[in-house]
């Protein structure tokens, strides 16, 4: 599918295997003996890892009743990534990825104009959830708590309740 513009994860994940590789040889053929880090070419496949997950974080699933969309992506041959009830990224599976996408979804600061309102958002960690409660006062309180209950449609199960949602790291 072609939107028209250049995806911020597959553009940063391409930069920085490309300029981590680069690093790594230049250091390794550096005469300098006074360095004392690993630049061996197994290196490479950390920053593959790490290039993958950037790259995957932006890569949206359709929940399968947007029909419109879920015909785009049949068209595409993206089937795979039509959300049919089963969580794809698992979390004992793709840890670093799930973290990822887990962060990059609930994370308020791209929701908000003045982040001094940042002290009316807790987040409480326990075990297995995350709880998110929002006591704002602007519009975007319900932005921030739905876009944590979206991860519901594509990620992990979660749970709204008034000013509140829980975010189940255990997947069903």
């Amino acid at each position: 599918m072609n939107l028209g513009k250049n995806d911020h994860g597959f553009c940063a994940a391409y930069i920085l295997f490309r300029d981590l590789c680069k690093i790594r040889k230049k250091e390794a053929n550096s005469l300098n003996g006074s360095n004392k880090l690993c630049w061996e070419p197994k290196l490479v496949n950390v920053y593959r890892l790490a290039a993958s997950i950037i790259l995957a974080h932006n890569i949206w699933y359709v929940d399968k009743t947007e029909n419109c969309t879920v015909s785009c992506y049949e068209q595409a041959g993206l089937n795979d990534l039509i959300f049919n009830g089963e969580y794809k990224i698992k979390l004992d599976k793709f840890p670093f990825l799930f973290l990822f996408c887990l962060v990059d979804s609930i994370e308020p600061y791209k929701r908000l104009k003045n982040i001094d309102i940042l002290d009316n958002i807790s987040l409480e960690i326990l075990n297995d959830k995350i709880i998110i409660e929002s006591n704002l006062t602007c519009s975007c309180n319900e932005m921030i708590l739905n876009h944590a209950k979206s991860l519901n449609d594509w990620l992990t199960h979660t749970e709204k309740n008034g000013n509140t949602v829980t975010i189940y790291m255990r997947q069903k």
